[in-house]
């Protein structure tokens, strides 16, 4: 898996975590790890659910 495969996985589960929690995601660090080739690639996202001021105009 590319860096951008796990990235990309690693934000969408975030986003879905918050999105469960009518919230919205916040991001507050990313990290890779892994040498292309040799090892797996992974990403690392740090991140905290937000009030969706979107969904609280339409409610």
């Amino acid at each position: 898996m590319s860096w951008v495969t796990a990235r990309n996985k690693a934000m969408d589960a975030a986003t879905d975590y918050c999105k469960q929690r009518a919230q919205r995601v916040s991001i507050q660090s990313e990290a890779t790890s892994g040498v292309r080739s040799l090892e797996k690639q992974t990403s690392t996202v740090s991140f905290t659910c937000l009030p969706d001021t979107n969904a609280t105009a339409r409610g």
